[in-house]
């Protein structure tokens, strides 16, 4: 397992180990201004909350339960967390807070993956096949980040005057793209988000590794390449997921003047069989 907070103001990545689940997941706030609080649950943002609540899910359930009964409990719990703040309601959905997530069930025959959002799975079989879940958010990570280099080059890297016209921006991409169809899946509450996930079933007994991890990861840039897949196995051989978040590191220390963060948080799980 790998866990690193990069430069990020609040620590809202979570590892879930309770067997037979397994992954990892992402959490988000709702949106906020860097000079402001985000909206905080008992103490907790919401992105903390959201990724909570899955874990919760998944102490809580029946014995048996599958991935999708977890993703509908937590998103049952996140919903009732929420609801008296009026946001789903007004179709605030940018002020919703949620979590994405690469969640497995290993047990002795089948291994149930599902995955929402911008973390991922990947997995090798025994034969040496790579595959890949998609970043769901690649899109709109690409086109968010393209417009917050413009933006800083225009405000001359100076991120607090990038955010405060970038914002409303980001509202109205979140309105148009969080669990809608062409857009991507977010844990937060809304029934749309159970039609956003993606859900498999491998065999056990095909499978060699697995590799659960956050976007933070690996590079934004490269996390629609088809060709990832390999680049990462070939940096986990030579070093681990310490080695797949070092590559990382370097990249985004030479896109930095122009970058919301600097670093960001990472979460990772790699499992043998």
């Amino acid at each position: 397992m790998l866990y690193d907070a990069g430069t990020a103001a609040f620590s809202e990545d979570r590892i879930i180990l309770s067997l037979p689940f397994v992954g990892v997941a992402d959490g988000v706030s709702g949106l906020y201004l860097p000079e402001e609080s985000p909206t905080l649950f008992n103490g907790r943002t919401g992105g903390q909350m959201a990724a909570d609540y899955l874990a919760k899910a998944i102490t809580s359930a029946p014995l048996g339960s599958t991935t999708e009964e977890i993703f509908n409990l937590a998103n049952t719990f996140i919903h009732q967390e929420q609801a008296p703040y009026g946001f789903y309601g007004r179709g605030e959905i940018e002020c919703l807070a949620g979590t994405t997530l690469a969640l497995a069930k290993i047990d002795t025959e089948e291994i149930e993956i599902l995955q929402c959002g911008d973390c991922m799975a990947l997995w090798v079989t025994s034969n040496g096949k790579v595959e890949m879940t998609p970043n769901q958010v690649f899109s709109h990570e690409m086109e968010m980040r393209t417009r917050i280099v413009e933006l800083m080059r225009k405000h001359g890297n100076d991120r607090n005057k990038m955010w405060q016209e970038f914002t409303p921006i980001l509202a109205t991409m979140r309105r148009q793209r969080v669990n809608r169809p062409g857009g991507y899946g977010l844990l937060n509450g809304q029934r749309e988000a159970q039609e956003m996930w993606q859900r498999l079933v491998l065999r056990r007994q095909d499978i060699a590794l697995l590799l659960l991890f956050t976007d933070g990861l690996v590079y934004p840039e490269e996390s629609g390449d088809e060709d990832l897949g390999q680049r990462i196995l070939v940096l986990y051989r030579g070093g681990g997921l310490d080695a797949i978040l070092a590559e990382t590191r370097r990249r985004e220390e030479r896109e930095r003047d122009t970058s919301h963060i600097d670093h960001a948080e990472a979460s990772g799980v790699a499992i043998r069989f």
